[in-house]
């Protein structure tokens, strides 16, 4: 090193600071005047004198002992000063210890996680010397968030003389405390700072990011490999077959869960064998064409969810001009998804086949959509899954099931040879429940699973929760390649699936607890119901379902008791028209002649509207005529006088656009001529029909009054400045205008000003003086219903409901008045309610030994899991020290199965220890059709046995899932 010049000018001096890995800093003085550097070591005092607290602290307190010091003398500060400045840290400090999540203490067999918390560790606050002459304890549940998990920790604060508030002592050890009263968890100041760059980039939500610190020290079932097993046999990954990494549904029907004999089972029992799955697409997991599998293979496409690639590519090209899918209700998503939506992409979505139960997803049960959901992509996705399991029964839900169904059969010849399922399967179609209500009502009860016998309280919508918790990779899988986008789908599907493993013993007990209150409510409802009729009549009625019931898909023989419309009138020897009734043909027309008006009222916005909305204008009209086409036809048939009627009184049309051509409904006719031109009792059903639209109209009327005098009170009471008042007015206008409703006159509204219902206002917030008092109570917060015609603008606060579809309704009252027999003018629409009375009570007790079973199911799995463990222990041959940390880890997974098996039979105890009695009474007893009018039957010979198929691993569950519901037993 050059030596500084004697005298030179005062120039800029620049101080920065060195990292090393010895705790002393050194400060480097850097002349920027010719180049040429200086080092002074300017090493820190040491705090060794009687004063040091005193000088070196704000506030005053007595110096700790030098005795319980980390460096009583002093020698190793000096010794480090006195090391050379650049010199190379020696090499066992060169690498810092990997900081880990978990402490495992061996057993003599295996590992088992421990904290320093159990082994003795206390941290003292407030001394450098870790002693305190008075301390004080923490809370036994104190928990400190680092950035490798969550860590129970002993604390001890200071209670001496030099004490300070127990949170400003958490504060200067680095821990930010939850509260200041009693803080039972404290954050590290490294994981804040983690936490705030990460909100910043990834937009990541704090409760999501609690979740995966959780995670962190609870969850072992994500590696797939060594979660499946595949370390425990030889040339594991190398031998690694189809949807052998996948965690198992516990629940699921297989036979290694199944009692003996289970194929022969009475009628009445078998639907507790069947499988109940859910298929959709989403077409939010697209992907573009950005890469593809020969530069981006991916690791181990097909081990797990992902179908594997080269059959179901084959395949679907072998199919590009199939018929796509279509559908009764036209729904927009496949539309969107089958057009201009798919340019540029390379899949267009995923599609997947679920557990119905469980919500869980299966192996090989999802695969890629290249344009759209099609026939072809859906029916292999099905058919994979079939591969691997064994099941005499099967009913699928699907949101198009009316279509997908009706040529799957002849689909099913073209599948490849490893997918074709054997002839004695059984399958039904049925319709998820939310979806069902957008379908054509007409011959959808047989589809419907409020009707069909076996499903318990099954919704079928299970796929469509399991796609929202997905959809949030929307955005990263666009830009992936094609390989990794199939790797990370697996790994999100297997962690779903795990989620939902350790949670299967608090989701049936929760679900069991829900299917006994209905059950006891469904069931009470129907004898109500039951007791105001004739026994003859409910032994009629009781034959008309069962017969319905028994008959296989599509049930097109027996008479429908859940349909109303017509049974009257064929009764009474009525003639069928048409395929479609005349109420429908009715309803259609009133249907039209609301569009009508709606095109009326666009056309008229859009007089001097842009080219674009010109051109929607001119679509919808041309849709508009293609419906009026097809009613005219059906016109002519339930009116066939009509053409006479118009050739007497032709119509003056005001232009050549349809929604100024005349639909000649009956009420359009002349009372005197309607008998000549319609058919008998048709403008009846109009009559009828028009009276119900005018309650939906008045009801739509006071709704929307509502609605705008809830805005008009929360704009009143919240609502300040000019740019906040026109937005909030913009908004409530657009209430009338989306309803077409005229502008309300004075003499209209006169209720709404009348002078005695009206009170003096609040005044606004702040303006009080101190001894004021406001006119509304100022301690409560909730405003008098009375004083506010119900309408309550501030927050309530929101509990669970109940549902309200069909599956939980209740009867009116009005069904439970004597009087309602055979005779009655009513009997057709009793009959209806009457046997949707008996399928919801059937439906509920059903759930309540599905469950039952399922509880069963999932014991002997977690028992069989275990086994199946405990046997791959010993499989390979391979030297003492590896063997035994093989034996160690199978007998690790083996315990979590036990643990599990445990935890699991302390909150099924009351369930399971129930009797069956709902067994002899479900109205069950049917048996599946072995016909092949309309399903198909599965060869129990030939199937796929998937013994290693289940794989899955974890910890201990005492704290993650506590018997949350050990109180509540006496509900049960």
């Amino acid at each position: 090193m050059s030596e500084y010049p004697k005298k030179r000018a005062r120039v800029h001096v620049a101080h920065e600071r060195v990292p090393l890995n010895y705790d002393v800093d050194y400060t480097m003085l850097r002349s920027r005047n010719e180049g040429h550097a200086g080092l002074i070591l300017a090493p820190r005092a040491t705090f060794r004198d009687d004063f040091s607290w005193t000088t070196s602290a704000t506030w005053v307190a007595p110096r700790d002992d030098n005795k319980y010091g980390l460096d009583p003398n002093g020698d190793w500060h000096d010794e480090e000063l006195e090391n050379p400045v650049f010199a190379d840290p020696p090499p066992e400090t060169q690498k810092k210890p990997k900081q880990k999540s978990k402490i495992l203490r061996w057993s003599g067999t295996s590992f088992s996680r421990t904290w320093l918390k159990d082994l003795g560790l206390v941290v003292q606050l407030n001394h450098i010397s870790l002693h305190c002459s008075n301390v004080l304890p923490c809370p036994a549940t104190f928990k400190i968030l680092h950035t490798n998990g969550i860590h129970p920790v002993t604390i001890r604060y200071c209670g001496c003389k030099r004490a300070l508030p127990h949170h400003i002592q958490l504060l200067r050890r680095g821990l930010y405390p939850a509260n200041q009263m009693l803080p039972e968890t404290c954050v590290t100041f490294s994981l804040l700072r983690f936490l705030h760059q990460l909100s910043l980039t990834s937009k990541a939500s704090t409760y999501n990011f609690y979740r995966a610190l959780e995670k962190m020290m609870t969850n072992t079932g994500l590696d797939l490999l060594k979660q499946g097993g595949r370390g425990h046999v030889e040339n594991g990954v190398a031998t690694t077959k189809e949807g052998k990494l996948v965690v198992p549904c516990l629940t699921c029907p297989r036979q290694e869960n199944l009692p003996e004999g289970w194929e022969k089972a009475p009628v009445g029992k078998k639907f507790l064998y069947a499988f109940i799955l859910c298929m959709d697409a989403n077409f939010r997991l697209k992907n573009q064409l950005v890469s593809s599998f020969s530069a981006d293979p991916g690791l181990g496409i097909g081990w797990a969810y992902m179908m594997p690639l080269k059959t179901y590519k084959a395949y679907v090209l072998s199919q590009a001009n199939a018929q796509d899918i279509s559908t009764c209700v036209g729904f927009s998503a496949l539309a969107k998804a089958n057009t201009k939506f798919s340019k540029g992409l390379q899949y267009t979505g995923v599609g997947a086949v679920t557990c119905g139960w469980s919500e869980m997803f299966l192996p090989c049960g999802v695969g890629n959509l290249q344009k759209g959901e099609r026939y072809p992509n859906m029916d292999l996705i099905f058919a994979s899954f079939l591969c691997f399991i064994y099941a005499l029964y099967i009913l699928i839900s699907y949101d198009i099931a009316c279509q997908w169904f009706i040529h799957l059969l002849e689909r099913m010849d073209n599948w490849p040879e490893s997918y074709q399922i054997p002839s004695t399967t059984q399958i039904r179609p049925a319709l998820p429940k939310m979806h069902e209500a957008g379908h054509a009502r007409k011959k959808h009860e047989r589809l419907s699973l409020c009707y069909l016998r076996g499903v318990g309280l099954t919704d079928g919508e299970s796929v469509e929760r399991m796609w929202a918790g997905h959809n949030a990779l929307g955005n990263a899988m666009k830009i992936m390649g094609p390989g990794t986008r199939h790797d990370v789908l697996d790994d999100h599907f297997g962690f779903w699936n795990w989620q939902k493993y350790m949670a299967t013993g608090n989701t049936l007990v929760r679900r069991y607890k829900d299917a006994v209150l209905l059950r006891n409510s469904q069931v009470e409802a129907h004898h109500g119901l039951t007791s105001t009729i004739s026994t003859d009549q409910a032994e009629e009625w009781e034959r008309v379902c069962r017969v319905w019931e028994d008959e296989p898909y599509p049930k097109a023989k027996s008479q429908n008791p859940f349909h109303v419309e017509g049974a009257t009138r064929l009764k009474a020897g009525g003639v069928v028209y048409h395929s479609m009734s005349a109420s429908a043909f009715l309803t259609l027309g009133l249907e039209l002649e609301e569009e009508q008006r709606r095109v009326t009222t666009q056309a008229k916005t859009l007089a001097k509207g842009t080219t674009q909305q010109h051109a929607s204008l001119t679509e919808q009209r041309n849709q508009l005529w293609t419906k009026l086409r097809n009613w005219e036809q059906v016109r002519s048939v339930y009116m066939p006088g009509l053409l006479q009627y118009q050739t007497d009184h032709p119509p003056v049309l005001k232009s050549d656009h349809p929604e100024d051509s005349p639909l000649l409904l009956p009420s359009s006719i002349p009372a005197n001529k309607q008998q000549f031109v319609c058919i008998p009792s048709l403008a009846a059903a109009e009559e009828k029909l028009r009276t119900a639209q005018c309650h939906n109209a008045l009801n739509n009327l006071q709704h929307i009054l509502n609605m705008k005098s809830h805005m008009v009170q929360f704009k009143n009471a919240n609502i300040r400045g000019q740019q906040d008042g026109t937005w909030s007015r913009a908004i409530i206008t657009r209430i009338h205008d989306r309803d077409e409703l005229k502008v309300l006159l004075p003499q209209d509204v006169r209720s709404y000003t009348n002078p005695e219902r009206l009170r003096k206002g609040p005044g606004r917030r702040g303006t009080l003086e101190d001894d004021a008092v406001p006119l509304s109570s100022s301690t409560n917060l909730s405003p008098n219903p009375e004083d506010t015609d119900g309408i309550q603008l501030l927050p309530e606060l929101r509990t669970q409901r109940d549902g309200t579809g069909e599956t939980r309704r209740m009867l009116s009252w009005i069904w439970l008045v004597g009087g309602q027999g055979s005779n009655s003018e009513n009997n057709d629409l009793l009959c209806s309610e009457w046997a949707k009375s008996r399928a919801r009570a059937a439906r509920a007790k059903e759930e309540v030994v599905l469950l039952k079973e399922e509880m069963q199911r999932a014991t002997v799995t977690l028992e069989w899991r275990a086994d199946w463990w405990m046997e791959r222990a010993s499989l390979r041959r391979v030297d003492a020290a590896l063997a035994e940390g093989l034996r160690a880890y199978a007998e690790d997974q083996a315990s979590l199965q036990h643990t599990l098996q445990a935890h699991f039979l302390t909150l099924w105890k009351d369930p399971l220890s129930q009797p069956d009695n709902d067994e002899d009474n479900i109205n069950c007893d049917y048996e599946y059709d072995d016909s092949d009018d309309g399903e198909h039957d599965i060869d129990s010979e030939s199937h796929n046995n998937v013994d290693d198929v289940e794989h899955s691993g974890g910890e201990s569950v005492e704290e993650q899932y506590p018997n949350e519901y050990e109180d509540d037993e006496d509900d049960l």
